[in-house]
This record gives structure tokens, sequence and C-alpha cells, in this order.
């Protein structure tokens, strides 16, 4: 009887330490860096990513920078440390986050650029949209509804990389109307941070009367928030042509209600369920990854995953944000 006793003790043992060992310590980890939590959509990726990589085995270690570069270098080599066997980083400073790669390297840890680039390093990986084709459509909708009239570029901070390829693919599409003299740019502004009160003061500073304004680009949905507060002081919000990307719930409900006139929907769930993918198989060496370009850093010609974004206006929102899963009707129509 205590033989038997002693053998179903071992078996339940076994049968529990080879559950703890998958199901805890000996998990892939894979580290996920944030650059902050002030947009909301950070919290989109950062979900989507952690339950694909949970559902594929891994563990996620996530870090949140609060908008500081020195912060997150230092997060990322605290990751290092822990044991990530693939770092995942959205760059605070995507031009001075070259001593993450460095850092990384040393221990055999590979990382991926998520959504912004990092610049003039030996980075590994780059998984993000088509940002030059953001700037693009976004120029060509108001040219087609205002081709000729007064503009302004409200746009992100140059340290994002991401923010330049949106700028040159804004200009890409204005320069030519420039020249002919049917758009006259009366302010082209690139702010400090992603911070709609910066977007506030830009335009509050610079320019004396709205009514001036025909169309305002801006480089995300959170500037034109804070170019709407300035157009609100004025009586004039509604009235100009206004641009933005990233599809939050407030830029939806602002379109619906005339405030806004268009914005870029990038799939988050595309976008972070493939990082989560990728960056597990780079964990197991597995190769069958769908490379679909390859994008210079000003070091070394990067592997890339580029999504086509796309454009959202009041008569696609079914079709595009909720069809998706992105938002909900009753999210949107509350």
């Amino acid at each position: 009887m205590k033989k038997i006793f002693l053998l179903l003790f071992v078996s339940v043992f076994s049968i529990s330490a080879i559950y703890t060992q998958t199901d805890g310590r000996n998990k892939i980890k894979i580290g996920f860096c944030l650059a902050n939590y002030i947009d909301l959509r950070w919290y989109k990726d950062k979900d989507y990513f952690e339950k694909k990589v949970n559902e594929l085995g891994g563990q996620v270690l996530v870090r949140d920078a609060s908008n500081n570069p020195e912060n997150q270098i230092h997060q990322a080599k605290e990751l290092i440390d822990s044991g990530v066997k693939v770092l995942v980083v959205i760059p605070v400073d995507g031009k001075n986050s070259g001593s993450i790669l460095s850092e990384a390297h040393k221990h055999g840890v590979k990382v991926i650029a998520y959504d912004r680039l990092i610049m003039d390093c030996p980075l590994d990986y780059y998984i993000s949209f088509n940002s030059v084709k953001v700037g693009e459509l976004m120029a060509a909708y108001v040219t087609r509804l205002k081709p000729k009239g007064n503009y302004v570029l409200i746009n992100g901070p140059v340290s994002d990389n991401n923010s330049i390829l949106v700028k040159s693919g804004v200009l890409k599409v204005l320069d030519p109307l420039i020249e002919k003299g049917d758009v006259k740019m009366i302010l082209n502004a690139d702010l400090n941070e992603w911070i709609e009160l910066d977007a506030y003061f830009s335009l509050s500073n610079n320019i004396k009367d709205y009514k001036d304004i025909d169309v305002i680009i801006t480089g995300a949905d959170i500037l034109a928030r804070g170019v709407l507060m300035a157009l609100d002081e004025s009586g004039t919000a509604g009235k100009v042509l206004l641009t933005g990307q990233n599809a939050d719930l407030q830029t939806i409900q602002d379109i619906l209600a005339g405030r806004q006139t268009m914005t870029i929907y990038k799939s988050l769930r595309n976008l972070a369920e493939t990082a989560a993918e990728t960056a597990m198989k780079i964990a197991r060496n597995d190769t069958t990854i769908a490379w679909n370009n390859s994008v210079f850093n000003g070091k070394t010609n990067v592997l890339s995953i580029l999504f086509d974004p796309v454009v959202v206006d009041k008569t696609n929102i079914k079709e595009t944000v909720i069809a998706d899963g992105h938002l909900t009707e009753k999210e949107i129509y509350k």
C-alpha cells in the first residue's frame, strides 16, 4: 500500500513539475518596450500583441518609457538581463536608440522596431505601416476637395522617422500645386512631441485669423484634437478641412459630427499580431517569415513588413473600423 501511495505521489509530482515548467519559467520571453501610454492606441497594440504571444506559448514582459528615451534604454537593458529572446521596441527617439541594439546583440537578442524605425544602427527587423503612403493619402484626399487654397501642415517630431515619412508623402502631393501657385502653405510646423496642446499652441501662436485657412493636415489624430481646440475657440471648427491618422474613437465621432474631415486607419490588430507571430518565430529560429520589404535606416537595409493604410471618412466607417473590430457601433454611436 505504501509503495502504491509512493508511486502515485511521484506521478502527481512529475505531472505538476511538467505543468509548472511549461506554464511559467520556461516560456519564451518576449520584451515589449512601449514609448508611452499617452496615446490611447498603444493600449490596443499592447493588448493584441500580448494576447497573440500568449496564444503561441510565450510570455510578454512590458515596459512603458513615459516618453523618456533614457528611461527606455534602461528598461530595454533590464528586459535583456531578464532573459528575453526577442525585444520589440516602439522607440521614443528613433535617432538615438542605437545603444539598445548594442546591448541586445551582446546577449544574442534580436530587435524588432515596431511602428517606428530605429535609425543609424544594425537593426535586425522592422514592422510598421507605409508612412509615406499615409501622407500621400491625406494630401490627395484634401486636394480633391480643395485643389486651391491656404494650407497648414502640423506634423509630429522629427525624432520619429514616421513623422518624416508622413511629411514627405504629404509634400509629394502638395509640392507641384505649391509650385503652380494653387496651394499656399501658410504654416509648416514640426512639433517636439505627439501632444495635442503642442498642436493647439502651434496653430494659435502662428495664425491670427483662422478664416484664412482652407485645409489643415495633421500627422496624427491627437494633433487634430489640439487643432480643434483652437478652431472651437474661434467658431471655425468644421469649416476647415482637417486630417489625421489612427482612427481612434474620439476622431471617428468628430468625423461623424463634421468636425474632422478624414483620418487614416491602420489595422493595429494586423500590426500587433504579425509582430507577435514574427517575434515568436525568431525566438524559435523559424525562418518562414513573410518579409515584404527592405528599409534603409541610415546604416543597413532592414528586413521589413509594411502594411498599407486605409482612408476613413463618414462614408465608410462601417466597412473599415467597425468591420475590422477596431471599434464597435455601440461605442461610436452611443
